[in-house]
C-alpha cells in the first residue's frame, strides 16, 4: 500500500524551519524569493544595457558603430527602446555620417531603428 504525502508551501517552510532549528552545529537557513520582473512603461522587460556601444558591418560592407545611453529590450514582442542613439558610418577609420536623436525604438530584428525627438544628421561623404 503507497501512501501519498502532499504539503503546502507554508507545511514545507515549517519544516524546513523546523529542521535548521533541530539540526546540531547552526541553525542558518537561506531563503530567496524570485526578484519581481522589471517594468518599463507596464511592459516586462529581459534586459537593461547602459553605455552600449556595438560596432557592426551593413550589407554594403560599410562599418559602422551603434551607441546609446541605455537600451531597454522588451520580453512581449523582443523590440527595444534606445536612449540618446547615435548611428556613426567609418570610411577608412574616418566617419563619414552621423545620426543621432533623443530616443529611438529598435525592432526585435534588429535591422531598423526608428529615431524620434531631435534628430540630427551629419554627412561628410
Amino acid at each position: 500500500m503507497k501512501t501519498k504525502l502532499t504539503l503546502t508551501a507554508a507545511a514545507a517552510l515549517a519544516a524546513i524551519l523546523t529542521f535548521a532549528m533541530w539540526r546540531p552545529g547552526g541553525s542558518e537557513v537561506q531563503v530567496t524569493t524570485p526578484a519581481p520582473a522589471l517594468t518599463v512603461d507596464g511592459r516586462a522587460v529581459d534586459f537593461v544595457i547602459t553605455q552600449l556601444s556595438a560596432d557592426g558591418v551593413d550589407a554594403g560592407g560599410r562599418r559602422y558603430r551603434l551607441s546609446a545611453a541605455r537600451l531597454v529590450r522588451y520580453r512581449d514582442r523582443g523590440d527595444g527602446h534606445l536612449e540618446r542613439p547615435r548611428l556613426v558610418f567609418h570610411r577608412g577609420g574616418e566617419a563619414v555620417r552621423e545620426t543621432s536623436a533623443d530616443h529611438g525604438a529598435i525592432s526585435a530584428d534588429g535591422k531598423q531603428i526608428k529615431l524620434r525627438g531631435r534628430v540630427r544628421v551629419r554627412d561628410d561623404g
